[in-house]
């Protein structure tokens, strides 16, 4: 039998865990009496009472907490909400933590039950302090349409303007002078503890925030500018090209890193490219030519193929992108384009003169790029436009190999009707006929 509660069983002692909260507040008879006599009918009623109870002095605190505890991609620490709450979200979005910072404890309190601060383990066998909404039904409460239709409805998440709200947070946080100023170090990142965070994850709010990105956009058009040596703080913080890197790189300088002209491709913002690509200022110290070289893709134009952004990629060869570029992870704008299967943006690079046979990068080739990632339209369109089936290089060889390590059963099969060669000498295995075992598995038989 399953002893596990459901939903309406955890629902239940929250409502009851709720009431006792209120009990114990209850300072005489009286008001206990007054508390009992008038018990809400359900969870919703005794949040909307919690909320409605609140000192109008704290409700845009409050609702400021509440909704980044609720749109929270990770948990938070305390130092970290602290900090977050400390941004002003005025006309002009600011940190201000001398005016606006509490402690832990006076967050607590305002927010009267609906949050809550654990002690965890960091994994490390250190104590950290996390905060977070007390129970998931606060926050259902807070994003529902009932809300809206009661007397708390101005603590109510709508997700898009929320989104926007945390954007600028995060933002107006990169932005602040005493962080971004001087010598990045763990030191600082104690002073300033939601600076990973705000670097991390500001792209996502960004892209929920919608109709809400026009502030949020000023706030990133003034970080892309390098205003206080924020955009160097952010690469810093998060190299958002190698996501699989996690630890913070203290060292980067303007040297090791792409221009904010490339960043802005990698992520596909496109006004902020326009911006960019529109000013002739070079009093940042940061080369934003279109054809400059630098980040994990070589250059903008590798970086925007890569990522998909078919109108930045437009873009920047009506900017005069040099669409053959070499260099970077991939060698050239095609393959990145074809390993990462973007289609369009593989047809109108081909369109705008990319060589197809261009050699270099990690694979090779293009065809071999789109081989291993098993792109198999990427891979016919490419065979059309005069890919070599059998051309030599890159880590596998050829393609019929790269194809053959990662499995791709039908790309193999297109490959061998396309005339590729089994015996091909080179790459990791020498030849594809050497990962045969695995071949046959995936139900192609060499002979």
């Amino acid at each position: 039998m399953n002893t596990l509660p459901d939903s309406r069983m955890l629902y239940r002692f929250r409502y009851v865990e709720c009431q006792l909260n209120s009990f114990r507040r209850a300072r005489n008879r009286n008001q206990l009496d007054e508390c009992l006599r008038s018990l809400p009918r359900d969870l919703d009623e005794t949040y909307e009472r919690i909320l409605c109870g609140i000192d109008e002095t704290y409700v845009d605190d409050v609702r400021h907490v509440l909704t980044v505890l609720s749109l929270a991609t990770r948990p938070l620490t305390a130092s970290e909400l602290i900090d977050a709450h400390a941004v002003e979200l005025g006309e002009v979005p600011y940190l201000d933590r001398e005016g606006r910072s509490y402690e832990q404890d006076d967050i607590v309190e305002i927010c009267v039950g609906l949050i809550e601060i654990v002690e965890v383990d960091d994994g490390d066998g250190k104590s950290i302090s996390i905060a977070r909404i007390a129970h998931f039904s606060v926050q259902e409460y807070l994003q529902s349409d009932h809300i809206r239709q009661q007397k708390a409805a101005k603590f109510a998440i709508e997700r898009a303007s929320a989104n926007a709200e945390v954007a600028q947070i995060c933002l107006a946080y990169l932005l602040n002078p005493a962080l971004s100023e001087g010598i990045l170090d763990e030191v600082k990142l104690r002073d300033f503890p939601l600076a990973h965070f705000a670097a991390m994850h500001w792209y996502h709010y960004y892209q929920a925030s919608q109709e809400g990105k026009v502030k949020a956009g000023e706030l990133l058009l003034r970080i892309f500018q390098n205003e206080a040596n924020s955009f160097l703080t952010w690469v810093r913080l998060c190299e958002v090209d190698r996501p699989w890197r996690t630890m913070i790189n203290f060292k980067i300088g303007v040297e090791d890193t792409g221009s904010p002209l490339y960043y802005a491709s990698f992520l596909g913002l496109d006004d902020i490219l326009r911006s960019i690509l529109a000013s002739d200022d070079r009093s940042s110290g940061l080369c934003n030519s279109v054809n400059a070289e630098g980040g994990f893709y070589g250059n903008a134009l590798q970086a925007a193929s890569g990522s998909g952004h078919k109108e930045v990629v437009q873009l920047l060869l009506d900017q005069g992108a040099e669409v053959n570029a070499q260099g970077g992870f991939y060698g050239n704008a095609l393959q990145a384009a074809s390993g990462e299967g973007h289609k369009e943006v593989v047809q109108l690079l081909l369109d705008q003169g990319a060589e197809v046979n261009a050699q270099g990068g990690a694979y090779g080739n293009a065809l071999q790029a789109a081989s291993f990632s098993g792109h198999k339209e990427v891979v016919q369109l490419l065979l059309h436009q005069g890919a070599e089936v059998n051309a030599q290089g890159g880590a596998y060889g050829n393609a019929l190999q790269a194809a053959s390590c990662s499995g791709h059963k039908e790309l193999i099969q297109l490959l061998l009707n396309q005339g590729a060669d089994v015996d091909a000498q080179g790459g990791k295995y020498g030849n594809a006929r050497n990962i045969g075992g695995e071949l046959t598995i995936h139900g192609v038989l060499f002979h």
